[in-house]
């Protein structure tokens, strides 16, 4: 009998890890649920707007978005769900777990980064120009919805 059996952790990030399929799924699902939610944020009730950010940020949720969103170096949609809810009690335990797994260690490095600064920082940004840098921090300061709304152009 072997008593060195792989943690769930383990499993999860080895299925992420080797399963093509199913990290692009994913990945693809995220960046959909966030073209919903710019094109659609007016439309949504406050109390299934709150719903979806909530189940969106339980700990394996969140952990498995972005795991997903890494490994194909979906830096925007992770920036976006970065921005989202900021402060939710979720993001350190999730940093924590992307750091103990086997991904691109210096692509979390950076979110780490992006996190641990108050979400501020050019990490995801779609920079075309010196002058759209400073008018998409400009925009992040407006909050994280607002953000959202002007980047999803």
């Amino acid at each position: 009998m072997d008593f060195n059996r792989p943690t769930h952790h383990q499993l999860g990030t080895y299925f992420f890890q080797h399963t093509s399929f199913t990290n692009e799924t994913l990945a693809s699902f995220v960046s959909e649920i966030f073209e919903e939610f710019c094109s659609q944020i007016n439309d949504l009730g406050v109390h299934v707007y709150q719903q979806s950010l909530e189940y969106l940020h339980k700990p394996d949720n969140l952990f498995n978005s972005c795991i997903a969103l890494i490994q194909w170096d979906d830096t925007q949609t992770l920036r976006r769900l970065a921005l989202l809810h900021p402060e939710h009690s979720s993001w350190s335990s999730c940093i924590q777990q992307l750091e103990d797994s086997d991904i691109d260690r210096a692509q979390v490095a950076k979110f780490k980064a992006f996190i641990q600064a108050g979400h501020a920082g050019a990490f995801g940004e779609y920079i075309v120009s010196a002058s759209s840098s400073s008018a998409s921090s400009q925009e992040e300061s407006n909050g994280p919805l607002q953000h959202l709304v002007n980047s999803a152009v």
